[in-house]
């Protein structure tokens, strides 16, 4: 979770995925695998940038934030 410093043990928390960044692969190594997790960190990056995205992420937040009703 990018920007996330806070302590979250025993916390409750909801996570929406927006898009799928990439296929699963397998590594060669270590570094093959670190150096993907940068370009990785890139990607997601630059889509939280988008207003496309951005969108997104405010509309889920609308219906998250929204009151459930409950039928009896």
């Amino acid at each position: 979770m990018i920007g996330c410093s806070g302590d979250l043990v025993g916390r409750r928390v909801s996570l929406f995925f927006l898009r799928r960044l990439r296929d699963e692969k397998k590594f060669t190594d270590v570094a093959a695998l670190v150096a993907q997790l940068h370009e990785d960190r890139t990607h997601c990056l630059g889509l939280l940038e988008d207003a496309e995205t951005v969108s997104e992420m405010a509309r889920i937040r609308s219906v998250v934030d929204s009151p459930t009703i409950v039928a009896g």
